[in-house]
Protein backbone atom coordinates (compact mmCIF):
# COMPACT_ATOMS: atom_id res chain seq x y z
CA UNK A 1 0.00 0.00 0.00
CA UNK A 2 1.64 3.26 -0.63
CA UNK A 3 1.53 5.78 1.64
CA UNK A 4 2.48 9.43 1.57
CA UNK A 5 3.07 11.16 4.61
CA UNK A 6 4.61 15.19 4.94
CA UNK A 7 5.37 17.23 8.07
CA UNK A 8 4.11 20.69 8.71
CA UNK A 9 3.91 21.41 12.09
CA UNK A 10 2.49 17.80 13.24
CA UNK A 11 -0.14 17.54 9.68
CA UNK A 12 0.17 13.73 8.85
CA UNK A 13 -0.66 12.72 5.57
CA UNK A 14 -1.44 9.24 4.74
CA UNK A 15 -2.14 8.33 0.96
CA UNK A 16 -4.66 5.15 0.74
CA UNK A 17 -4.32 3.04 -1.73
CA UNK A 18 -7.80 4.28 -3.45
CA UNK A 19 -8.08 5.72 -6.77
CA UNK A 20 -10.39 8.84 -5.83
CA UNK A 21 -8.49 10.27 -3.22
CA UNK A 22 -7.35 13.56 -5.25
CA UNK A 23 -4.90 14.42 -1.99
CA UNK A 24 -2.38 11.72 -3.67
CA UNK A 25 -1.07 14.02 -6.42
CA UNK A 26 -0.08 17.35 -6.45
CA UNK A 27 -2.97 20.40 -7.15
CA UNK A 28 -1.50 23.14 -8.66
CA UNK A 29 -1.54 26.71 -6.82
CA UNK A 30 -2.41 24.47 -3.55
CA UNK A 31 -0.27 23.42 -1.00
CA UNK A 32 -1.98 20.34 0.05
CA UNK A 33 -0.11 20.16 3.61
CA UNK A 34 -0.91 23.25 4.42
CA UNK A 35 -4.97 23.22 3.89
CA UNK A 36 -4.98 19.84 6.28
CA UNK A 37 -2.96 21.47 8.98
CA UNK A 38 -5.42 24.46 8.99
CA UNK A 39 -8.17 21.76 9.41
CA UNK A 40 -6.83 19.63 11.65
CA UNK A 41 -5.43 16.76 8.83
CA UNK A 42 -9.53 16.07 8.25
CA UNK A 43 -9.25 14.89 4.82
CA UNK A 44 -12.67 14.37 4.38
CA UNK A 45 -13.72 18.14 5.16
CA UNK A 46 -10.90 19.28 3.55
CA UNK A 47 -11.85 17.64 0.02
CA UNK A 48 -15.18 19.14 0.99
CA UNK A 49 -13.65 22.39 0.87
CA UNK A 50 -12.05 22.01 -2.39
CA UNK A 51 -15.26 21.22 -3.84
CA UNK A 52 -17.10 23.73 -2.49
CA UNK A 53 -14.07 26.57 -3.79
CA UNK A 54 -14.39 25.03 -6.92
CA UNK A 55 -18.49 25.30 -7.32
CA UNK A 56 -18.85 29.06 -5.94
CA UNK A 57 -15.18 30.95 -7.24
CA UNK A 58 -14.41 30.29 -10.64
CA UNK A 59 -15.75 33.35 -11.23
CA UNK A 60 -14.57 35.82 -8.58
CA UNK A 61 -12.03 37.72 -10.37
CA UNK A 62 -15.03 38.68 -13.00
CA UNK A 63 -16.93 39.60 -9.86
CA UNK A 64 -13.92 42.20 -8.35
CA UNK A 65 -13.98 43.20 -12.04
CA UNK A 66 -17.87 44.28 -12.65
CA UNK A 67 -17.30 45.97 -9.23
CA UNK A 68 -14.50 48.00 -9.92
CA UNK A 69 -15.87 49.24 -13.29
CA UNK A 70 -19.32 50.28 -11.63
CA UNK A 71 -16.83 51.95 -8.78
CA UNK A 72 -17.96 50.04 -6.29
CA UNK A 73 -14.31 49.72 -4.75
CA UNK A 74 -15.73 48.94 -1.45
CA UNK A 75 -17.40 45.80 -2.30
CA UNK A 76 -14.35 45.01 -4.45
CA UNK A 77 -11.93 45.46 -1.51
CA UNK A 78 -14.26 43.29 0.70
CA UNK A 79 -14.41 40.48 -2.00
CA UNK A 80 -10.22 40.80 -2.13
CA UNK A 81 -10.28 40.26 1.58
CA UNK A 82 -12.63 37.58 1.85
CA UNK A 83 -10.82 35.49 -0.96
CA UNK A 84 -7.50 36.53 0.86
CA UNK A 85 -8.51 34.02 3.60
CA UNK A 86 -10.33 31.57 1.71
CA UNK A 87 -7.60 30.64 -0.50
CA UNK A 88 -5.36 30.42 3.11
CA UNK A 89 -7.98 28.50 4.25
CA UNK A 90 -7.29 25.77 1.41
CA UNK A 91 -3.54 26.33 1.37
CA UNK A 92 -3.89 28.02 -2.08
CA UNK A 93 -1.22 30.48 -0.56
CA UNK A 94 -0.10 32.29 -3.83
CA UNK A 95 -4.00 33.10 -4.38
CA UNK A 96 -3.78 34.43 -0.85
CA UNK A 97 -1.07 36.62 -1.64
CA UNK A 98 -1.92 37.75 -4.63
CA UNK A 99 -6.03 38.49 -3.05
CA UNK A 100 -3.35 40.68 -0.16
CA UNK A 101 -2.01 42.91 -2.95
CA UNK A 102 -5.57 43.40 -4.99
CA UNK A 103 -7.17 44.34 -1.79
CA UNK A 104 -4.40 46.63 -0.71
CA UNK A 105 -4.05 48.35 -4.47
CA UNK A 106 -8.00 48.65 -4.23
CA UNK A 107 -7.79 50.36 -0.82
CA UNK A 108 -5.24 52.70 -1.65
CA UNK A 109 -7.05 53.92 -4.58
CA UNK A 110 -4.55 52.83 -6.92
CA UNK A 111 -4.63 51.16 -10.63
CA UNK A 112 -5.43 47.87 -9.79
CA UNK A 113 -5.25 46.46 -13.18
CA UNK A 114 -2.36 44.54 -12.92
CA UNK A 115 -2.94 43.12 -9.86
CA UNK A 116 -6.57 41.99 -10.77
CA UNK A 117 -4.63 40.57 -14.06
CA UNK A 118 -1.90 38.52 -11.49
CA UNK A 119 -5.36 37.15 -9.08
CA UNK A 120 -7.33 36.10 -11.99
CA UNK A 121 -3.82 33.89 -13.29
CA UNK A 122 -3.48 32.42 -9.80
CA UNK A 123 -6.83 31.90 -9.34
CA UNK A 124 -7.65 30.06 -13.11
CA UNK A 125 -4.54 27.74 -12.00
CA UNK A 126 -6.41 26.49 -8.89
CA UNK A 127 -9.68 25.84 -10.68
CA UNK A 128 -7.97 24.26 -13.91
CA UNK A 129 -5.83 21.83 -10.99
CA UNK A 130 -9.25 21.38 -9.34
CA UNK A 131 -11.04 20.51 -11.97
CA UNK A 132 -8.82 18.41 -13.30
CA UNK A 133 -8.45 16.38 -9.76
CA UNK A 134 -11.98 16.03 -9.33
CA UNK A 135 -12.47 15.14 -13.19
CA UNK A 136 -16.06 16.59 -13.45
CA UNK A 137 -16.85 15.55 -9.75
CA UNK A 138 -18.23 18.42 -7.93
CA UNK A 139 -20.89 16.55 -5.76
CA UNK A 140 -20.03 17.17 -1.74
CA UNK A 141 -21.02 14.89 0.13
CA UNK A 142 -23.59 15.17 3.03
CA UNK A 143 -21.72 14.75 7.10
CA UNK A 144 -23.03 12.14 9.17
CA UNK A 145 -25.71 13.97 11.36
CA UNK A 146 -25.64 13.10 14.98
CA UNK A 147 -28.88 12.32 17.10
CA UNK A 148 -28.62 14.76 20.39
CA UNK A 149 -30.96 16.48 21.14
CA UNK A 150 -30.12 19.11 23.59
CA UNK A 151 -27.06 21.47 24.13
CA UNK A 152 -25.12 23.15 26.59
CA UNK A 153 -26.06 27.33 25.83
CA UNK A 154 -22.24 28.32 26.72
CA UNK A 155 -20.91 26.19 25.00
CA UNK A 156 -22.71 26.89 21.91
CA UNK A 157 -22.36 30.18 22.40
CA UNK A 158 -18.87 30.30 22.86
CA UNK A 159 -18.11 28.85 19.64
CA UNK A 160 -20.25 31.45 17.63
CA UNK A 161 -18.47 34.03 19.09
CA UNK A 162 -15.39 32.43 17.82
CA UNK A 163 -16.48 31.36 14.72
CA UNK A 164 -17.61 34.56 13.89
CA UNK A 165 -13.94 35.89 15.16
CA UNK A 166 -12.44 33.19 12.68
CA UNK A 167 -14.12 34.12 9.61
CA UNK A 168 -12.02 36.02 7.75
CA UNK A 169 -8.63 35.40 9.62
CA UNK A 170 -8.81 31.58 9.81
CA UNK A 171 -11.10 30.17 7.67
CA UNK A 172 -10.26 26.53 7.65
CA UNK A 173 -10.39 26.86 11.51
CA UNK A 174 -14.03 28.28 11.21
CA UNK A 175 -14.91 25.34 8.80
CA UNK A 176 -13.78 22.62 11.72
CA UNK A 177 -15.58 24.88 14.19
CA UNK A 178 -18.86 24.49 12.03
CA UNK A 179 -18.46 21.19 12.55
CA UNK A 180 -18.39 21.03 15.92
CA UNK A 181 -21.52 23.28 16.60
CA UNK A 182 -23.42 20.97 14.36
CA UNK A 183 -22.91 18.00 15.99
CA UNK A 184 -23.81 20.17 19.51
CA UNK A 185 -27.70 21.29 17.49
CA UNK A 186 -28.28 18.35 15.54
CA UNK A 187 -31.67 17.25 16.27
CA UNK A 188 -32.47 20.18 17.93
CA UNK A 189 -35.17 23.10 17.42
CA UNK A 190 -32.35 25.27 16.40
CA UNK A 191 -30.85 22.99 13.56
CA UNK A 192 -33.00 24.96 11.00
CA UNK A 193 -31.06 28.39 12.00
CA UNK A 194 -27.99 26.52 11.61
CA UNK A 195 -28.81 25.01 8.21
CA UNK A 196 -28.80 28.79 7.37
CA UNK A 197 -25.76 28.86 8.54
CA UNK A 198 -23.88 26.36 6.68
CA UNK A 199 -25.44 27.03 3.46
CA UNK A 200 -24.00 30.63 3.76
CA UNK A 201 -20.63 29.17 4.44
CA UNK A 202 -21.09 26.89 1.63
CA UNK A 203 -20.64 29.86 -0.79
CA UNK A 204 -18.22 31.94 1.29
CA UNK A 205 -21.46 34.11 2.26
CA UNK A 206 -19.49 35.51 5.61
CA UNK A 207 -22.31 38.39 6.06
CA UNK A 208 -25.14 36.33 5.81
CA UNK A 209 -23.06 33.37 8.01
CA UNK A 210 -22.87 36.02 10.45
CA UNK A 211 -26.51 36.87 10.48
CA UNK A 212 -27.39 33.36 10.85
CA UNK A 213 -25.18 32.96 13.83
CA UNK A 214 -26.76 36.05 15.47
CA UNK A 215 -30.20 34.32 14.81
CA UNK A 216 -28.99 30.98 16.60
CA UNK A 217 -27.55 32.96 19.68
CA UNK A 218 -30.44 35.30 20.17
CA UNK A 219 -32.64 32.12 20.42
CA UNK A 220 -30.23 30.24 22.91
Amino acid sequence: MPYWRVNLKGADMKCEDVDNDILCNSLPGIDIASGLYRLNNNRVFYVEMLTRFLNTKRNYAGEIKARLEEHDRETANRLAHSMKSIAGGIGANDLMASAAALETDIETGGDAGLALADFEEKLNKVIIGLEAAFQGNRKNESPVVSTQHSYDPSEVSALITEISELLEQDTGRAFVLVDALKEKLAGTALQGELNGLVRALEVFDFDAARMAMRTVAERL
